[in-house]
């Protein structure tokens, strides 16, 4: 990588960053933490090399794709903190929000067996956050495995967030002195050839990422560089299922086909105009997929697949291998009532969760189970079914996504005293995803999960002030929320 791009730790960046420790580099680009000097706050710096935009019009592309995060509605596209040419290097740079996970790239290379689990989940969240993005009139034009990031986030079930990265690269055509093959594996044959790049481009890379997310391989597999760029110009040569077969990888959903063929359509105008029809035309796919997963977790008739029990603990299990039943009964029940290393506690795993962790733990748990089970459970009562519910709705899962239907029982749940539910519905308030867009009310459902002993709330609370997010800045407001996340257990909010 150019001498350039290593930028020295304790050295300030465009006069607002300091840098602290470099966490990615590459031929053309470095990612660094840095603290930004008027908030305060710690960021990713991300910077390019000049060769990436080689003439006006790409620097422009660059300054306004860089934006986009400030543009759309929805978590899955990265908040952008600032973004600028440096005066003096010359250096192209963008400074985001600091998340922990990894890419798809880094995810795909440490899975051991595919499909990769949560893959309708991971392709939903794209399809959502790219189809916000195409409503806005703009595109990615540069999708690929290192620009989605799966952020680790204990606030879904899934236990990841999609955020999508590096809008506003300039075509590939444009770059052809840059090492850029793993970027040129995902690209449509109009980005190729330096042509205009829509929303269609980005439903190309749509079809190649499913496919990948399913066998855990490119569909186009060709090494050398112009190999590949003659493989990519040809198209879909054959079935996405017997490309499948003849990579060794599990067989593919019977919808998939189709819809990936529509997808990587050599023509643009006849692929999914946008990520919301390519999203409308994966509805039979996903839900072949979550039809199949709800009839083994709900059918009678079909053997069910059981993870292996935690061991007894020792006291119980000389019980269970001995058995005489009014005594092994009775014994039970004493140790039960003992808890300790031997009794409930044990057999619950240890540490039982309390607050807002155990009721978070709770929705989780009603989420992967029956939708019938948990729509009986939330009529008679239940906050956590209730809350489960609304992520069922949410993220569409056994039933049709609705995120006002999910809003309703998230309302309800957080009624019920439920503050993590509380949250839920402060997270669809400030994305406007499916219902109003109310910054205000986020702000209160935040405050009320916080002062109830909720580090997530207190944090997102903190976030929002600090950045201005729907609301005025409010630097001291944020610095009091962070330290109530700290004192409640989040320790990233006490740095």
């Amino acid at each position: 990588m150019a001498a350039l791009l290593r930028l020295p730790e304790g050295s300030t960046f465009a006069g607002e960053f300091l840098i602290k420790t470099r966490i990615f580099e590459a031929e053309d680009r470095a990612v660094y933490v840095a603290e930004q000097k008027s908030t305060g706050r710690e960021v990713a710096l991300k910077v390019l090399s000049p060769a990436l935009l080689p003439d006006e019009e790409a620097r422009r592309m660059f300054l306004e794709g860089a934006r986009i995060g400030g543009k759309v509605k929805t978590m899955h596209v990265l908040d952008v903190r600032g973004v600028g040419i440096d005066e003096a290097s010359g250096l192209p740079w963008v400074a985001t929000e600091l998340l922990e996970g990894e890419n798809l790239d880094q995810r795909i290379r440490k899975a051991t067996s595919f499909p990769l689990p949560d893959w309708d989940e991971l392709l939903s969240q794209v399809l959502r956050g790219l189809a916000s993005v195409h409503q806005v009139g703009a595109c990615h034009g540069g999708l690929n495995g290192a620009s989605i990031f799966l952020a680790t986030s204990s606030e879904v079930p899934q236990g990841f967030r999609v955020e999508l990265l590096d809008f506003g690269l300039p075509p590939l055509a444009q770059m052809k002195a840059i090492s850029f093959e793993d970027r040129l594996a995902w690209a449509a044959p109009e980005a190729l050839d330096g042509g205009v790049l829509t929303p269609a481009t980005d439903v190309w890379a749509l079809g190649l990422l499913a496919f990948l997310l399913l066998t855990g391989k490119p569909y186009f597999q060709a090494t050398e560089r112009a190999a590949l760029e003659a493989e990519i110009r040809k198209g879909v040569v054959e079935p996405a299922s017997v490309r499948a077969r003849s990579l060794g990888a599990p067989p593919l959903p019977q919808a998939f086909d189709a819809w990936f063929a529509r997808c990587l359509h050599l023509d643009p105008a006849q692929r999914f105009p946008s990520a919301n029809e390519a999203r409308e035309g994966a509805a039979d796919l996903l839900s072949e997929v979550s039809g199949l997963a709800a009839e083994v977790v709900e059918s009678e008739d079909v053997p069910r697949t059981r993870a292996k029990p935690p061991p007894l603990p020792p006291m119980v299990r000389v019980i269970a291998e001995n058995p005489k039943p009014a005594i092994a009964v009775i014994a039970l029940l004493i140790l039960l009532a003992l808890g300790g290393g031997f009794g409930l506690g044990a057999l619950q795993g240890g540490k039982k969760k309390t607050g807002p962790e155990a009721a978070r733990a709770a929705a989780a748990v009603w989420f992967k189970g029956s939708l019938d089970a948990c729509k009986k459970a939330c009529d008679n009562g239940d906050a956590s079914a209730c809350h489960g519910l609304g992520q069922m709705y949410q993220y569409g899962t056994k039933t049709a996504k609705d995120e006002a239907m999910a809003a309703q029982y998230f309302e309800l749940a957080c009624s019920k005293q439920d503050v993590t539910a509380c949250a839920s519905l402060a997270h669809l308030s400030l994305s406007g995803e499916g219902v109003r867009h109310q910054p205000a009310k986020a702000v209160e459902l935040f405050h009320k999960a916080c002062e109830a002993g909720d580090a997530i709330s207190c944090s997102d609370l903190a976030d929002m002030l600090s950045s201005g997010n729907g609301v005025p800045k409010d630097e001291a407001a944020a610095a009091s929320f962070r330290e109530k996340a700290c004192k409640a257990g989040m320790m990233e909010a006490c740095k």
